[in-house]
């Protein structure tokens, strides 16, 4: 380890190492040049600070940085490693580490890792995981890897060249947020039980190019929370074609999402498609973005619906989600004007839905239903009996 004024050069000749450090942080102007060739370097702040990167980190092979009090990338902070780099709040085992393979990350730290600089891996992955958040308001770029922001009581870090290499356990209710850019072969935004919120930039937020061994995929998962997608979201595999954005929640907020991929697969166990909601489902599928739609999660119903005008769409045609995106400009007005607007068999399915979902409604309507049915009976019975006496008068005095 050699330092300067303004420098601190670390040279590493063996595949992996292990640094603990009190504090670690990188004051703006100065620079840390990590020299491990392609090799991985493992640096864990075991004091009471959090790290602050409003300078420049460099790194010629891997770089994890783990410090449970939080790290905070600045607006002047740059960082660029050729392969990995990580930054967590949660730690790696050295053994687990020095060994190579699956890590296994693990913490009751409460910091958070936040960017809002500029974090870059040419060669390789770019991982942000924490307990409580993971925010992104500046740039990360991972051109051959993938960029994941991950949350949760623990976090398993497993290669893979298809899918997500971020494996994520509830039990934190940490949430996920992007307000920045992030280009990367693949990306994913996981929260175990919290939130995902992909929040619209000045740019193209979220933008996954794919590899000639990786296919360009964006996930936005968040199994217990919501999921809100609020941005402009490109998928593409690296000749320009194909492309999937695959979006998972227990709730979904998809107001004001641009998806311009192939592909978009929403699974939720129930999809309220509202007029926001069925106004996004519209200009995307209008834009040529096929979108397949599943309930209950893994276990429900799937059905596709390609981007053509009038194809179902989960009991609502496509003009009918174009009907709603009309009908939130104006007050919402009675609820019998909106089922009017709706096909027949929207209809239905919206009131055999509503049947199964409150059946102490059916069982007051079916009572109040009979209540009435007697009603008219007795009045019946009654103008009966009235009208058989007069006739029997007139007969009499007929007599």
């Amino acid at each position: 380890m050699a330092t300067s004024a303004t420098a601190v050069n670390i040279t590493q000749n063996t595949p992996r190492a292990v640094i603990d450090w009190r504090s670690f942080s990188i004051g703006n102007g100065n620079t840390i040049n990590v020299n491990n060739g392609t090799g991985a370097t493992l640096s864990r702040v075991t004091g009471i600070d959090r790290s602050v990167i409003d300078g420049k980190l460099a790194a010629s092979g891997s770089f994890y940085l783990i410090n449970p009090q939080g790290v905070v990338v600045g607006p002047s902070g740059v960082v660029t490693t050729g392969g990995r780099f990580v930054a967590s709040t949660l730690d790696i085992g050295n053994n687990n580490f020095m060994n190579g393979g699956p890590l296994n990350l693990t913490g009751s730290g409460d910091g958070v890792v936040v960017n809002l600089g500029k974090i870059s891996s040419t060669g390789g992955d770019v991982f942000l995981v924490s307990r409580k958040l993971v925010e992104n308001e500046g740039s990360i770029s991972a051109p051959k890897g993938s960029a994941e922001l991950a949350t949760g009581s623990e976090v398993l870090l497993k290669d893979s060249a298809t899918g997500p290499q971020v494996f994520v356990q509830a039990g934190t209710h940490g949430d996920v947020v992007n307000k920045g850019t992030i280009e990367a072969a693949q990306i994913d935004l996981r929260a175990a039980d919290g939130n995902i919120f992909a929040l619209a930039g000045q740019h193209d937020d979220l933008r996954a190019t794919g590899t000639a061994t990786r296919e360009g995929k964006v996930w936005l998962v968040a199994d217990r929370g919501t999921a809100h997608v609020h941005s402009k979201i490109e998928a593409s595999n690296a000749d320009g074609t194909g492309g999937t954005v695959i979006t998972t929640g227990n709730t979904l907020h998809l107001d004001d999402a641009a998806i311009d991929a192939a592909s978009w697969d929403i699974s939720a166990p129930e999809f309220n498609a509202g007029p926001l909601n069925s106004a996004t489902l519209a200009r995307n599928l209008s834009a040529g973005t096929s979108i397949t739609g599943k309930r209950d999660g893994r276990h429900g119903r799937q059905r596709q619906h390609q981007p053509r005008r009038g194809r179902a769409m989960d009991g609502r045609c496509v003009a009918h989600a174009e009907r709603g995106a009309r009908r939130d400009a104006r007050p919402a007005g009675d609820a019998r004007e909106h089922r009017r607007g709706q096909p027949d068999a929207a209809c239905r399915f919206a009131r055999q839905r509503q049947r199964r979902q409150h059946p102490e409604r059916r069982h007051a309507r079916l009572v109040a239903r009979t209540r009435h049915h007697l009603r008219v009976l007795r009045h019946e019975r009654h103008l009966h009996a009235r009208y058989s006496a007069a006739e029997r008068v007139v007969e009499t005095g007929a007599v």
